[in-house]
């Protein structure tokens, strides 16, 4: 028939050449050509796992290390957080102790006033020649 007629020669390692519509080339017929093509197959296959196993290996590093920095991370917002908590117990405390020193500094500033208000005037204790010679 004239389309089985192929301008391409098939391979001369195939033993019983076949055109494949599929691949649009000729493959092998024989059982042993098909042995050869599951042989080939066979060692794609366990090529593949040994990729797939290396991946693996390369995900569970990834994932290693994931955990890792999760970890680092949970401490460091563990002391963050300490942290904060530290400055807010010492901002309060620094509050009080200025609220009491503003509290203390409005009774002196009471107590001065009013004694300044009820203060009698200082008298010279001086003799009257010596208060004299200065003027």
């Amino acid at each position: 028939l004239p389309w089985h007629w192929h301008i391409e020669k098939p391979d001369d390692s195939l033993k019983d050449p076949v055109w494949d519509l599929k691949v649009n080339g000729w493959v092998e017929n024989s059982k042993d050509g098909q042995a050869a093509i599951l042989q080939e197959a066979t060692k794609k296959l366990e090529e593949l796992d040994k990729k797939s196993a290396e991946l693996d290996q390369a995900n569970d590093k990834v994932d290693q290390a994931i955990k890792s920095m999760q970890e680092v991370q949970a401490q460091s917002s563990k002391q963050n957080l300490a942290l904060m908590k530290s400055f807010t117990e010492q901002t309060q405390n620094t509050n009080e102790i200025l609220g009491t020193m503003q509290k203390t500094l409005a009774m002196v500033t009471k107590a001065v006033g009013a004694n300044s208000n009820n203060a009698t005037p200082a008298t010279d204790t001086k003799p009257a020649d010596q208060a004299t010679d200065k003027q």
